[in-house]
């Protein structure tokens, strides 16, 4: 598996050097240390990447609120949208996504 560069936002994600503490400067973003993409979901324009830290990171089409921002506005870069996140799962218009404390949470459209 891929080890990219990243801490709490990944736009742009570096890949590169797995030296632990270098540090990497792009646009106002300042990377430092390890961070490994454990599964990403995709789905009709959307993509949610979950590191392995627990972090979850969504990008893209939101038509739906599928993106959990509270919005329905396209999120054009990678956003972190929760912690502590053991699994996920993007359709074309809902989210799921599961924490390491058992609790479920869905975000978008209610229609099946």
């Amino acid at each position: 598996m891929p080890i990219y560069k990243g801490s709490a936002k990944i736009t742009p994600i570096y890949v590169g050097d797995t030296k632990i503490g270098k540090v990497y400067k792009g646009n106002t973003l300042v990377y430092q240390g390890i961070v490994k993409i454990i599964k990403n979901s995709i789905s009709f324009r959307t993509t949610f990447y979950l590191m392995g830290n627990g972090e979850l990171f969504g990008c893209g089409h939101n038509t739906a609120g599928q993106q959990g921002s509270g919005g329905t506005d396209n999120v054009l870069t990678f956003t972190k949208r929760a912690d502590n996140v053991k699994d996920v799962f993007v359709s074309e218009s809902t989210t799921f996504y599961l924490t390491t404390a058992g609790e479920l949470y869905g975000t978008g459209s209610n229609n099946y």
